[in-house]
């Protein structure tokens, strides 16, 4: 693997998880995702610190997309489709 390709997960990687706009969130994860599988494949030694950061990184965004799922349902439950958000007095 090479530098570029080390750099190119990390920097998709990155924006993942420094994404704020919820409505972006899961392309930037499923970008990141391909990125790494495509350097997992192209990994030649399991054995590497690298290899380990990118199975990190899967395990990350796994708890992200978790987390998101989890914060998506909470909103659904407190504001079911169809009703309103606002309270009249």
């Amino acid at each position: 693997m090479n530098a570029d390709q080390q750099n190119d997960w990390r920097a998709f990687y990155r924006a993942a998880l420094l994404e704020l706009d919820p409505g972006k969130l899961p392309e930037r994860i499923e970008r990141a995702e391909s990125a790494i599988r495509t350097s997992l494949n192209a990994h030649p030694n399991a054995d590497s610190t690298e290899y380990q950061d990118l199975l990190d990184a899967v395990a990350n965004l796994r708890v992200l997309r978790r987390e998101i799922a989890r914060a998506t349902d909470a909103n659904l439950e407190r504001n079911p489709p169809g009703s309103s958000s606002a309270t009249s007095p």
